[in-house]
């Protein structure tokens, strides 16, 4: 009689579809959190414990499967279109396809080749659970390498951007650009410059001064951001703020991006752009 463990056979599902989520999210570029991940996988893991079980009745693994994904649709991201939850969920299938037929073809391999060894050494159990890790571990890091090799590359262009933070919005037309690789050194969110023209409509002045920043409230002052930038010239630092949101605009759909706004004080604009949108963080919105 073989021996089917719950426990096992849900962790092994539970791990495999936090990291698929995790891929799907990062590609789609949609707002979530740790808790939405976990609970999402912990959907998925359930799923698959209830279609073991029930592999004769095909109605119930159907409506199973068909809930399961309303379910993940539906909590993964608290804002999003329809068009990019339904990509996040085509990467997600994607990426669940890669790793679980990357484990089980794999786990097939190795256990033909190191089977016996393994198990004189661990065990049967711990042989599976032992091989079952490694693979997972070398899956991740071959998804990782195809989504890096398969990025989209697109044209540059231009965006319509909408920028909140505390009490003011302000709206403006950014250049797309794939040069932009800055990162925001605290939260690792890409950056999103500003002339000092669209800065003075967002923020008060002492933010892009630096200076009396006593008189802004605590609330406010835990925005500021120290922006380190590379560029020809060497290293110097730019101001920046954490907002409440950034809303991109296509036409009548618009979708939310994490960014960090900085201010550039050099003169000029880009390319008569008030702003400077990196293309890594808006690529898969639309």
């Amino acid at each position: 009689m073989q021996t089917f463990y719950v426990d096992v056979y849900f962790l092994i599902n539970f791990t495999v579809d936090i990291l698929a989520l995790y891929i799907a999210v990062r590609v789609a570029r949609v707002k979530t959190g740790v808790i939405r991940l976990s609970a999402c996988a912990f959907i998925g893991a359930c799923t698959a414990v209830i279609d073991f079980f029930a592999a004769e009745y095909l109605v119930i693994r159907l409506a199973v499967v068909t809930l399961s994904i309303i379910l993940l649709a539906r909590i993964i991201t608290k804002r999003a279109s329809l068009r990019r939850r339904i990509k996040l969920l085509a990467v997600f299938l994607a990426a669940m396809l890669l790793l679980g037929g990357g484990v089980s073809l794999g786990y097939s391999i190795l256990d033909r080749i190191f089977g016996e060894s393994l198990e004189g050494m661990t065990g049967a159990e711990n042989r599976g659970a032992l091989i079952l890790a490694v693979l997972v571990l070398l899956s991740i890091g071959v998804v990782k390498l195809l989504i890096m090799i398969f990025s989209d590359m697109l044209a540059e262009k231009s965006v319509r951007v909408s920028i909140t933070i505390a009490d003011t919005t302000v709206e403006a037309d950014a250049l797309v650009d794939s040069g932009n690789l800055v990162k925001d050194p605290m939260s690792m969110r890409p950056v999103l410059f500003i002339k000092p023209s669209l800065a003075e409509r967002l923020v008060p002045r002492c933010v892009a001064d630096l200076s009396d920043l006593d008189l802004l409230d605590e609330d406010y002052r835990r925005r500021i951001r120290l922006i380190p930038v590379s560029g020809v010239n060497g290293t110097h630092v730019m101001t920046g703020v954490r907002p409440d949101r950034v809303l991109l605009f296509d036409g009548r759909r618009q979708e939310e991006v994490l960014l960090t706004v900085a201010i550039d004080k050099e003169g000029g604009t880009y390319g008569g752009y008030e702003a400077l949108a990196p293309l890594a963080a808006i690529r898969d919105a639309f």
